[in-house]
């Protein structure tokens, strides 16, 4: 097995606290005032009956049986044609391939960082190839519920670096790799201020090409940053952004300006609200309210257009559509939101992506279907997309996560069929794939 190193980090600032409330329960079987919040699905709570391995309900795939396997040649299926493929990564005898994040290494080839049940372990799979039919794998860390909620990119230098959460210690982690190529990984404790802190990181480059990492303290309801002062993240910076049970789904982009920005769930008012950091560290934010609808903001992924001004894809639970936001001014006062597709319970692990031209590209799940679809937005701000369904065969695109190549073709890792899979487009609009 290949070697990796762990090494403890004392943490610059204020201890963090605990972290999300919907990983008390199911990870540890604490009390949580917000079960009813994260338990969406009877299907999804039922997948296992034990509850210290059953991921919030709101993040399996639900509990649909797999069609028969495709008889004949399976480049003869819809979706395989043109130059589009989807290829397994990872399996095992288990679920493999829980919160998949995917980003393209300097050579174009996909890197994924995702969950493996069967060894509680994160994974880091660098595709061989740019169609990834097959990969090398390396563990990262392993044991008692290692690697939940992954976010990977890849460093100045090259390496792949991952910020991550370990549910068994409660604590928010970061790895960086060896090397380009990843045969080995050093591994820190960013964040161990409390029982339990570190759950949805989201991590980004930041101007001074070092990491920078959102996320979310459950004891105290807050919102949190860490910046770190070194590649691998040995001593850290942390703040709190936003207090008042705040900071599920975070999802951080760096400016044009070299701030970050945080787009995030607030679990008291069930809305989806964006912070500006003032500062590379974010010591001081503004913050808006993006949508305040009935229940809308989880699976948040934002970018930012070359415009600079903020874009937002999430789902909207209350109607159970996928939805787009836009901002239309830089303090995000004025927000163009849109509804991108309407088929009911469409649009749960939204993955989003822009274009040279500013134009979102939104890879997501539909769940009545459990199939995985991508809209690409004829306009920024996405009153008129083409959907098409990109692999219909069921049992698939849970935890998406979406890159876009050199030419702008889609690329796509996601859980299907228990295990970690990567799709790729051979055109921009991934026709033929099935249209819905």
């Amino acid at each position: 097995m290949l070697s990796h190193r762990l090494r403890l980090l004392s943490v610059v600032g204020l201890g963090l606290a605990v972290v999300g409330a919907l990983l008390v329960v199911v990870l540890t079987g604490r009390d949580a005032p917000r079960s009813d919040v994260y338990a969406q699905d009877e299907a999804a709570r039922s997948m296992t009956s034990d509850p210290d391995r059953r991921a919030p309900a709101w993040w399996q795939a639900e509990d649909v049986p797999p069609p028969p396997e495709p008889q004949g040649d399976a480049a003869e299926l819809p979706w395989l044609r043109e130059g589009n493929s989807s290829h397994v990564v990872d399996e095992g005898a288990d679920v493999v391939g829980w919160f998949a994040d995917l980003v393209l290494g300097a050579d174009g080839r996909p890197v994924v960082a995702y969950h493996d049940r069967n060894t509680d372990a994160l994974r880091i799979a660098r595709c061989a190839s740019l169609t990834c039919e097959a990969a090398d794998v390396v563990a990262v860390d392993e044991g008692d519920r290692a690697g939940w909620y992954p976010s990977i990119d890849i460093g100045v230098d090259g390496r792949p670096i991952v910020a991550y959460y370990h549910a068994g210690e409660g604590q928010l982690r970061f790895a960086r790799c060896d090397s380009p190529r990843c045969e080995a990984t050093d591994v820190t404790v960013v964040d161990e201020g409390s029982e339990d802190v570190g759950a949805f990181p989201s991590l980004a480059i930041g101007a001074d090409g070092l990491p920078v990492i959102s996320y979310h303290d459950y004891a105290r309801g807050t919102l949190r940053v860490a910046r770190c002062r070194d590649a691998d993240c040995q001593a850290a910076d942390t703040v709190v952004v936003d207090d008042g049970d705040v900071g599920g789904f975070t999802s951080l982009a760096v400016g044009n300006r070299g701030m970050p920005l945080i787009a995030y769930y607030d679990f008291a008012s069930t809305s989806l609200k964006l912070a500006q950091c003032g500062h590379p560290g974010c010591e001081e934010a503004d913050t808006a309210t993006i949508d305040d609808g009935d229940d809308v903001g989880r699976f948040a992924s934002l970018e930012v257009p070359p415009e600079g001004l903020p874009a937002v894809a999430y789902y909207d639970d209350g109607e159970g559509v996928l939805r787009f936001a836009r901002c239309r001014d830089t303090a995000c006062e004025r927000v163009a939101s849109t509804v991108v597709d309407d088929d009911t319970h469409v649009g749960r692990f939204a993955s989003l992506a822009v274009d040279g031209a500013g134009r979102p590209v939104i890879a997501y799940r539909y769940s009545n279907e459990a199939e995985l679809r991508l809209a690409r937005c004829a306009t920024d701000d996405c009153t008129d997309a083409s959907i098409v369904t990109v692999d219909g065969r069921g049992d698939v695109g849970a935890h998406a996560s979406l890159a876009l190549d050199q030419r702008e073709r889609p690329i796509i890792a996601h859980h299907g069929r228990r295990a970690l899979m990567v799709t790729r487009c051979g055109s921009e609009t991934c026709v033929p794939f099935q249209s819905p």
